[in-house]
């Protein structure tokens, strides 16, 4: 009887160490899903910056507007067809050569990889 106890005892214990590792574990992998969702938001705020400090260098006017008349503003220079046709072209062009990168990549004939902006 006594045996048995001290068995159960120590499947206890064995058992509360091991639920201890998996809460660390967890807890560590908690902790890097915020590293990254916070790497890809700091990304994100940096690649908006950047485009918005684009849009204000090339019409300095802007910076006065509000975001709803700046809204307004992007909503109608997108509509125009000439815009839409050239940001298809772009985005085109952009999807054709990421994959000729990338096949060149796979050829292992590049070795620098491309930096974006």
């Amino acid at each position: 009887m006594t045996k048995n106890l001290e068995k159960l005892n120590e499947e206890i214990r064995q058992a509360e160490t091991q639920l201890a590792q998996e809460k660390h574990k967890l807890n560590r992998l908690e902790n890097r899903k915020k590293y990254l969702e916070k790497g890809e938001r700091q990304k994100r705020t940096h690649r908006l910056c950047n485009l918005g400090g684009t849009v204000e260098s090339l019409a300095p006017e802007v910076k006065d507007l509000t975001r709803t008349e700046m809204t307004e503003l992007m909503e109608y220079i997108f509509s125009l067809s000439e815009v839409q046709r050239a940001v298809r072209h772009m985005a085109i062009t952009h999807t054709n050569q990421a994959n000729r990168e990338k096949e060149l990549k796979a050829d292992g004939t590049i070795s620098s990889e491309r930096h974006a902006d």
